[in-house]
């Protein structure tokens, strides 16, 4: 049993979540299209990177080298199988988005999960 905890980042990505369902929801009210691209964006960045960061954070240990670095391979390919299979899908979609609100809203959860990534990185005691 290893010692060393568990990061929380999939936390990080669950308030990202309902931060992003909130600012959805009030949208709505004023236009349904920028809403739904505004999820999509959302759901895109999120989903793969909840994924890799479920499988990057499984091993904990020095004995368990060869699995996290397994792991990471795993999570990464899946990451970027599931953001290009999301895009195919939304551009595929019969529902009507604007692609600048989508990509306006991967870039900014991309630029939210930055901040708090390097926040989190600089709060670490060594």
């Amino acid at each position: 049993m290893s010692t060393i905890g568990k990061p929380k980042v999939l936390r990080h990505y669950g308030v990202l979540t309902l931060v992003n369902l909130a600012a959805v929801a009030g949208v709505y009210w004023f236009d349904s299209v920028i809403a739904w691209s505004l999820l999509a964006g959302a759901l895109l960045f999120i989903l793969p990177h909840s994924y890799f960061t479920f499988y990057a954070f499984r091993f904990r240990g020095a004995r368990a080298g060869g699995l996290i670095a397994q792991s990471f391979y795993r999570g990464e390919t899946g990451k970027y199988v599931l953001t290009l299979v999301g895009f195919g899908c939304v551009f595929s979609s019969p529902i009507v988005m604007s692609l600048p609100w989508l990509c306006l809203s991967y870039l900014i959860n991309w630029l939210v999960a930055l901040i708090i990534a390097a926040r989190a990185v600089r709060n670490v005691k060594l």
